[in-house]
This record gives C-alpha cells, sequence and structure tokens, in this order.
C-alpha cells in the first residue's frame, strides 16, 4: 500500500482528538492551579497531542504560547537549556528538543502560557532553570511520566476500549471486517503496555505490507 494511502500515516495520527475533559475546563483547573500543572502519564497516552491543542486554544484567544519538546538524548547533544528557552519564546512552532480569563495576564501587555513537553527527562538543577525562567509567566503546562514536579492538571491514561474507539475512527473509510474487534484490541494494547503510538505504528507497518 503506498503511504499516502495508509489509514495509519503521520498526517491521520496527528488529526485525533484528545479523548477527555474540555478545553475549557482543564483551563479552568489551571486556573486553580495558579497557573501551574501537570499532565501526568505512561508514553503513547496522548499527552503531546493535548499540549498542541491547548496552546491552539490559547493562541486564539491572543495569548502566546512557547513551547520546548525534550526529546531522548537531548543532554548528549551538547544542547544549552537557556537558548531553547530563547528560541522557544519567539517561535510560533514547538521548538523540539474559549476561556480568555482562565490564566492571568502579567500586565506587560503579552499573556504567556509556556508549555515544557517531556519535563521529566531534566535534572535537578536543569529543572531549577526551567521553574526559573517561566517564573514570571502567566502559566506553565508540563507533560511528565512521573508525577511530583508540579501539582497534576489530568491524569492521561489509555485504555483498550479508548483504542477500540481510536482504531474505529482511523479505519472508518475501511471495510467494517478490518476494525479489530474490542477483545483484539486488548491483546493490541496490553502487547503494548498500553502505549498508542506504538500500536499505531505497528498497525502502520502491517497496512504498508498489504
Amino acid at each position: 500500500m503506498h503511504a499516502a494511502e495508509n489509514p495509519f500515516r503521520a498526517s491521520r495520527i496527528e488529526a485525533l482528538r484528545y479523548r477527555g475533559p474540555s478545553h475549557d475546563e482543564l483551563l479552568r483547573r489551571l486556573q486553580q492551579l495558579n497557573g501551574r500543572g501537570a499532565l501526568v502519564g505512561p508514553k503513547g497516552a496522548g499527552k503531546t497531542t493535548l499540549t498542541l491543542e491547548l496552546s491552539a486554544r490559547l493562541r486564539r484567544d491572543g495569548w502566546k504560547t512557547p513551547m520546548i519538546r525534550f526529546q531522548q538524548g537531548w543532554q548528549t547533544q551538547g544542547i544549552e537549556l537557556e537558548a531553547s528557552f530563547d528560541q522557544a519564546l519567539h517561535s510560533e512552532q514547538p521548538t523540539k528538543i474559549g476561556a480568555p480569563d482562565a490564566i492571568w495576564s502579567s500586565g506587560d501587555g503579552e499573556r504567556v502560557v509556556w508549555f515544557i513537553d517531556g519535563a521529566e527527562q531534566l535534572g535537578f538543577f536543569d529543572w531549577r532553570r526551567a521553574l526559573s525562567r517561566t517564573r514570571d509567566a502567566d502559566g506553565l503546562v508540563i507533560t511528565t511520566h512521573i508525577g511530583g514536579r508540579l501539582r497534576p492538571l489530568l491524569d492521561c491514561t489509555t485504555s483498550p476500549d479508548l483504542l477500540h474507539e481510536l482504531l474505529g475512527e482511523l479505519l472508518a473509510d475501511q471495510p467494517p471486517e478490518e476494525a479489530p474487534s474490542l477483545d483484539q484490541c486488548r491483546t493490541l494494547w496490553e502487547r503494548h503496555a498500553g502505549n498508542l503510538r506504538e500500536v499505531f505504528r505497528e498497525q502502520y507497518d502491517l497496512w504498508s505490507r498489504r
């Protein structure tokens, strides 16, 4: 099968919406946490998807939403943390490595909510630097595999039922027999320890060989 026809191609996966509380509800929760909160959950649970959705939601209301995405191995690549923050602050796209009153304005004319994806990769001193750099912002949302750094904004989890729903959406234009049953989704979910991203990658490879 040609890559452009694969139902699990990247553009299809990226178009999936996070299933959970509404964006307005999450922004209300963030306000209750004084603008600082963590999206906590294992790999492939949709945390990155949700950060992209929330940042887009805020931008529509005039907020600035600089984002840093820490990827595995960044510490060994000589990347300067401070330079990454400078780059993110002036970028419209995530820097890799509704409810307009939900967050407070700093009063300087720019309303800023920072997003840090993969905060569990920051050691103690880098985490302190990140907190210092975002101290004067109106908000800070991080994603992490483990709790404890900021109060939880949302516990991101997956389930066989969720996988069944998402696979049904991705395969909606395929013959009905192509959609895995709930029992098959349970097997897939268990094999990949709940990591939906890995399930989608496996399915992409399977469809690409057709």
